[in-house]
C-alpha cells in the first residue's frame, strides 16, 4: 500500500475535492439520462399505470438536468486510473440502455398502448438524441484516459 501512495504524485485537497464532486455529478448525470429513457419505455407491468402526460414531463425534466450535468462534466478532472474503468463501463452500458429505449421509440413512436402522441414525443426525442450524444463523448473520453492509463503500464485501469 505505501508503494503505491508512493508512486503516485501528491495531490492537493483540490483536487480530491474536484474528484469527489466530478463523481458525484457524474452519478446524478446517469441517474437522469436513464430516468429520462426509461419514461418512453415500452408498456409494461411496470408502467401500466402510469400516465402519458406525466412521464413526458418526467422526462423532459430529467433530460434537461442529465444535459446540463454532461455539459457541466465534459472536462473531468484527473481522475484516478482505478476510477476510470467503472466511469467508462457505466457511461456506455447507460448510453447502449438509453439508445436502445430511444430507437424503440423512434421505430414505434405513438403507436403503442402508452398513449403517448407524436407531438407529445418530439421535444423529449430531441432531448434524449443530445443526452446520447454528449454521453459517448464523455465515456469515450473516460475511455481513452483508461487507455492512456493501460499503456503508461497502470494495471489498476483494466476493467
Amino acid at each position: 500500500m505505501n508503494a503505491r501512495r508512493e508512486q503516485e504524485p501528491e495531490t492537493g485537497r483540490g483536487l480530491r475535492i474536484a474528484r469527489v464532486l466530478w463523481l458525484a455529478g457524474y452519478v446524478l448525470a446517469l441517474c437522469a439520462v436513464l430516468v429520462a429513457a426509461v419514461q418512453i419505455d415500452p408498456p409494461s407491468r411496470k408502467n401500466r399505470f402510469a400516465d402519458a402526460e406525466a412521464s413526458i414531463v418526467i422526462g423532459l425534466v430529467a433530460g434537461a438536468v442529465a444535459v446540463v450535468l454532461l455539459v457541466l462534466l465534459q472536462m473531468p478532472p484527473r481522475l484516478r486510473p482505478r476510477t476510470l474503468p467503472a466511469a467508462a463501463l457505466s457511461g456506455w452500458l447507460i448510453w447502449a440502455l438509453a439508445a436502445g429505449l430511444t430507437g424503440y421509440r423512434v421505430l414505434v413512436r405513438a403507436g403503442d398502448a402508452r398513449g403517448f402522441s407524436d407531438v407529445m414525443l418530439e421535444p423529449l426525442l430531441g432531448l434524449q438524441v443530445v443526452q446520447l450524444v454528449l454521453l459517448g463523448l464523455l465515456a469515450g473520453r473516460l475511455e481513452r484516459r483508461r487507455r492512456g492509463a493501460l499503456r503508461d503500464g497502470d494495471i489498476s485501469a483494466r476493467i
